[in-house]
């Protein structure tokens, strides 16, 4: 891990937030339309979300971790809000040549040093969807805050740490039945600080991922 932290990160949500605008640009913003006879409303939403996350230079060589988490969120309004909470867990493991073997000099075979680190995190946020609640595509931003718990284990010496941090995140649905659909989503968290092993980094990361969603 480093000790010196990046002075700055790009934020991939700008990109996104223009991908969907465009999206919901040929879409009409009038009223809420009135559901299909014999529709029932579906505030309830359970998504799974499958992605990568990349932590940056500070969790080197494990900032690329695949993360699986839970979302639960609410629609309230005319449907085109909703508040959210969520559990997420990501992980990343390395085998890389440590320092040279001392014994059989600098020609010698290097030691192995199993590294993983761990990242954990709950949240809370709101979310905007930019289409009517019927429409088949609906592109959303949002933002919350961030829980996490960072872990970092060198071999048989771990660490870790807690912070909060600021969370951005945009993407579209795409409804296949009443109850059932799929989306992209990109997040960034962003603003935190931990001080693991002596070493001052962060946990900010950008992630990409699919969502599988359910509608009651």
């Amino acid at each position: 891990m480093h000790q010196t932290k990046p002075t700055f990160r790009p934020i991939f949500v700008l990109p996104l937030l223009s991908s969907a605008l465009g999206a919901c640009a040929s879409v009409s913003p009038g009223p809420r339309a009135t559901p299909a006879q014999g529709v029932e409303p579906r505030d309830h939403r359970i998504e799974i979300v499958l992605g990568q996350r990349d932590l940056g230079d500070d969790f080197e060589p494990v900032e690329e971790q695949f993360t699986v988490g839970l979302d639960y969120s609410r629609m309230f309004g005319d449907g085109r809000f909703a508040w959210s909470v969520g559990a997420s867990y990501s992980n990343d493991e390395k085998i890389i040549n440590g320092v040279p073997n001392q014994t059989l000099g600098p020609a010698g075979v290097g030691q192995f040093v199993d590294i993983t680190g761990t990242l954990i995190q709950v949240d809370v946020g709101a979310r905007v969807f930019l289409t009517a609640p019927d429409a088949r595509v609906r592109p959303y931003v949002g933002a919350g805050l961030a829980f996490v718990q960072a872990q970092t284990e060198v071999n048989s010496t771990s660490g870790d740490d807690s912070s909060f941090g600021g969370l951005l995140r945009g993407g579209v649905d795409f409804r296949l039945t009443e109850a059932l659909f799929l989306g992209l989503e990109a997040r960034s968290l962003l603003g935190t600080d931990l001080d693991i092993n002596g070493d001052s980094i962060d946990a900010d990361y950008t992630q990409f991922g699919a969502v599988l969603g359910f509608a009651f």
